[in-house]
């Protein structure tokens, strides 16, 4: 089984993230892309075994509200289930278990498009 490495966790919930990703994602959302828990740190644990918290700036519940709304209404744009963005079109894998989530490869700690079925994180549960 592949394992993640620079995994981050959230201070509000279970779900845990590429770091990068995780970060990119608190730039324009204190939403957990799992299960929505609003969040104000990440914690992630440096190559020396320390835990560092980053702070979250809180946004204002209509905001994320907002970006909420406008990913569930963007069905021409497909975007990535754990980083929330659509770039990157080539590198998107669409779920073979419940063809619906979709996610870069990199956000889901591959270091390539797999060779034949890829189940998203929710059908791997």
């Amino acid at each position: 089984m592949f394992q993640l490495s620079n995994i981050a966790n959230l201070d509000n919930c279970i779900h845990s993230f590429c770091f990068k990703c995780i970060r990119k994602w608190s730039r324009n959302s204190s939403a957990c892309p799992n299960c929505r828990s609003e969040f104000s740190e990440i914690l992630h644990k440096n190559k020396f075994g320390f835990t560092c918290r980053f702070k979250i700036e809180k946004q204002f519940k209509e905001q994320v509200q907002d970006q909420l709304n406008l990913n569930e209404m963007n069905f021409l744009a497909p975007y990535c289930e754990i980083c929330g963005f659509p770039d990157r079109e080539d590198e998107l894998l669409v779920c073979d278990t419940c063809n619906y989530n979709i996610c870069h490869y990199q956000c889901d700690g591959l270091t390539g498009i797999p060779q034949g079925s890829w189940s998203c994180h929710r059908c791997r549960q």
